[in-house]
């Protein structure tokens, strides 16, 4: 068993592979190939990002504006489930808990999208802030309504 983080196989990174996949398995948009044929969800998916990436180079993710709208969109919705879950905590078990949550998960997000996004993906400066303030605005939104 390898416990090696950096490595693809390390736990942070299967978790991290499992979140990104997300993404391209509920694609909403549709491709069409060279062959005419219709293509969803990851298909689709990954012919646009093979397409971007030949067209584009490195970091098609970046620079491909459908695959990067659909990423944001899935930042922000996880962000808003993750106020709604802080909510639930605050209601059924009480304030200083529901502060944690978003704490813990600006944390990790800062973890991740500064180190572990960086190391394996060599993700540019750039996008790692897109992301971070992606998660952070509503979070913070949450603790600020929620003390006011």
């Amino acid at each position: 068993m390898n416990s090696d983080p950096y490595n693809s196989k390390g736990s942070l990174f299967k978790l991290r592979d499992v979140m990104g996949s997300i993404a391209q398995r509920t694609y909403p948009f549709t491709e069409t190939d060279d062959q005419g044929q219709k293509l969803y969800l990851d298909r689709a998916y990954n012919y646009r990002y093979g397409k971007c990436e030949a067209e584009l180079g490195r970091m098609p993710n970046m620079k491909c504006w459908r695959i990067f709208l659909w990423r944001e969109f899935l930042h922000i919705w996880a962000g808003i489930m993750f106020w709604v879950i802080a909510l639930l905590i605050d209601y059924y078990v009480g304030t200083p808990w529901s502060y944690i949550l978003p704490a813990v998960l600006l944390a990790w997000f800062a973890f991740q999208e500064f180190y572990l996004d960086r190391v394996k993906y060599d993700q540019p400066w750039l996008r790692g802030i897109i992301d971070w303030l992606i998660w952070f605005i509503p979070m913070i939104l949450f603790i600020l309504i929620h003390v006011m």
